[in-house]
């Protein structure tokens, strides 16, 4: 699950999938066949996860039809990022001008520094156990 929520996550879904609808109605077939293997690729891992929790409450589980349904999800998985990087790029690269390609990376460095002002704001684990360290001495 967390995983599957990673790759909704990612920076081409969130900044260069919704350029690419504006800025170009070629791209829609395809934006609509990739989110058609995300929705099938969610409906495994939903079947997976209604399994796993009937596991929990019956004490049964069906592993065969668990594990197809994973090979399943991660086959989805896996085409769509093929076509992404076979497709979806190739046709942001003629689409985008070169200052559509700065807003799009400048959206991408934005997200990059609160991501890492977040993790400067928590203390390093080094530097925690070595106040630790002091502290019990």
């Amino acid at each position: 699950m967390q995983f599957d929520k990673f790759c909704r996550n990612r920076k081409i879904e969130r900044y260069l999938i919704p350029a690419i609808r504006t800025a170009s109605g070629e791209a829609e077939a395809l934006i609509g066949e990739l989110d058609a293997l995300s929705t099938k690729a969610a409906g495994f891992l939903r079947f997976v996860s209604d399994q796993l929790a009937g596991a929990f409450d019956l004490g049964s589980i069906k592993v065969n039809e668990v594990i197809h349904a994973m090979e399943s999800y991660c086959d989805k998985i896996v085409t769509r990022f093929d076509r992404e990087e076979k497709e979806l790029l190739p046709l942001a690269r003629r689409v985008f001008s070169i200052e559509d390609w700065f807003s799009i990376a400048a959206q991408f460095l934005s997200e990059d520094a609160v991501a890492c002002g977040r993790r400067r704001a928590l203390p390093a684990r080094g530097a925690t156990q070595s106040a630790v360290m002091s502290n019990s001495r």
